[in-house]
C-alpha cells in the first residue's frame, strides 16, 4: 500500500518538475518567441511580469494535476474494467496520454488561439503550430510517465 508521503510528495514532485521542464523549453525556444513578443509589444524591449508569471505558472501546475492527472486516474479505473487483459503499465500508459492530451490541447489551444485571434498578423502560424505541439505533446508524455510511476507506487505488494 503507498504511504501518506508518497501520497503528497509524488504529486509536488511531478508538478515541480513539470514546471521546470515546461521553462527550460521556453529558454531554449526563447530565439523563436523573441522576435513575436517584441513585435506584439511593438518594438519596445520584452517586457516579462514575473508576478503574472508565477500566478500563471501555480494555475498551470494545479490544472495539471487535478485536471490531467484526476482524468487519468479516472480513465485508469474505466480501462481496468473494459481491457482486463491489459497489463497494469500498458493501463497506466494509456490512461496518461489520454489525459495529457486532453490537457494540452485544451490549455495550449486556448492561450495559442486567443493569441492568434487578438494579434492576428503579430503571432505567426508557426508558432502557434509549434506552441500547441509542444504543450499536447509535453503533457501527453509526462502524464504517461507520471502514471506509470503512481502505478509503480500504488501496487500492492502481493505476498
Amino acid at each position: 500500500m503507498p504511504s501518506r508521503a508518497t501520497n503528497i510528495l509524488l504529486p509536488i514532485i511531478a508538478v515541480i518538475v513539470y514546471l521546470c521542464f515546461d521553462v527550460l523549453y521556453i529558454f531554449f525556444a526563447r530565439n523563436r518567441y523573441e522576435p513575436v513578443v517584441s513585435n506584439i509589444q511593438k518594438g519596445d524591449p520584452v517586457e516579462f511580469d514575473f508576478v503574472a508569471a508565477i500566478v500563471c505558472y501555480a494555475i498551470l501546475a494545479f490544472g495539471w494535476y487535478f485536471i490531467a492527472v484526476a482524468l487519468a486516474l479516472s480513465y485508469f479505473d474505466k480501462l481496468q474494467q473494459r481491457r482486463p487483459t491489459w497489463t497494469p503499465l500498458a493501463t497506466s500508459a494509456m490512461s496518461g496520454l489520454v489525459g495529457g492530451v486532453i490537457f494540452g490541447l485544451v490549455v495550449f489551444g486556448v492561450f495559442n488561439l486567443t493569441t492568434r485571434a487578438l494579434f492576428y498578423h503579430r503571432y505567426p502560424l508557426s508558432i502557434l503550430l509549434q506552441d500547441m505541439a509542444w504543450g499536447t505533446l509535453f503533457n501527453m508524455v509526462y502524464t504517461c510517465i507520471y502514471m506509470i510511476i503512481w502505478r509503480r507506487f500504488n501496487v500492492p505488494v502481493e505476498l
